[in-house]
């Protein structure tokens, strides 16, 4: 029954499998084959997916797979199988967490950048044009930046970007929103170590290399915070 049992029905067709050449049947040239879709590329693909995974996996616990243990991003996942991405959001970005907080190293050092300003005046604009210009060589912005506003410090959907923008916080609501001073300096540690920080539901590494923060408090008011 399934995919894989249809698979070995075709590949007994040429009697290529080991259990039938001990039985002394007649090999078959691929050509002798007639079918519909590229039945040897199937073929090819389960071996080197056994290889890899030791055993058949279906696509959903290979594109998991693959997020948990080889580094898969969100963003890959999503440009392979725009449904099974879908379908699994919520799984993927929890296994993309896990990673990043296993397996993936924080820099040696880490940028702090403050902006602050009025309402209205380019503070978010400002934030992403810096970052733009720290790192030139990333051309996309989902590859470059990761914002985080005062209802989103879950880091749900990190993709290990190098830059964090933390939009419209005050001092106060930064504190609030990692739960305290321990959190926030590690959160903005110029020499981070290998630990996580609490946040919503989760605990992560946060392995970003610039933080930009953008506040309509003045600079000294917020530091004193």
């Amino acid at each position: 029954k399934g995919h894989g049992a249809f698979l070995d029905c075709v590949q007994y067709l040429t009697h290529e499998s080991e259990k039938c050449q001990k039985e002394g049947k007649t090999l078959y040239e691929d050509s002798e084959v007639i079918a519909n879709f590229d039945w040897r590329k199937e073929l090819n693909e389960r071996e080197e997916n056994r290889a890899k995974y030791g055993g058949d996996l279906s696509k959903k616990d290979r594109m998991l797979w693959d997020v948990l243990y080889d580094g898969k991003t969100l963003k890959e996942c999503r440009e392979e199988d725009k449904l099974l991405y879908m379908n699994n959001l919520d799984k993927l970005k929890k296994y993309r967490l896990e990673y990043i907080s296993s397996h993936m190293e924080v820099p040696k050092n880490r940028i702090n950048i403050y902006i602050c300003g009025g309402g209205g005046v380019g503070k978010d604009v400002a934030s992403k044009a810096i970052a733009r210009c720290l790192y030139p060589e990333i051309t996309s912005d989902e590859d470059l930046f990761f914002e985080l506003g005062c209802d989103n410090v879950s880091y749900e959907g990190c993709d290990a970007q190098p830059v964090n923008i933390l939009s419209d916080y005050r001092a106060y609501t930064l504190l609030d929103a990692f739960k305290g001073r321990e959190n926030l300096f590690k959160v903005f540690d110029s020499h981070p170590h290998n630990s996580r920080v609490n946040v919503k539901f989760s605990s992560i590494k946060p392995v970003n290399a610039v933080n930009i923060v953008n506040s309509v408090e003045p600079k000294d008011k917020f530091l004193n915070g």
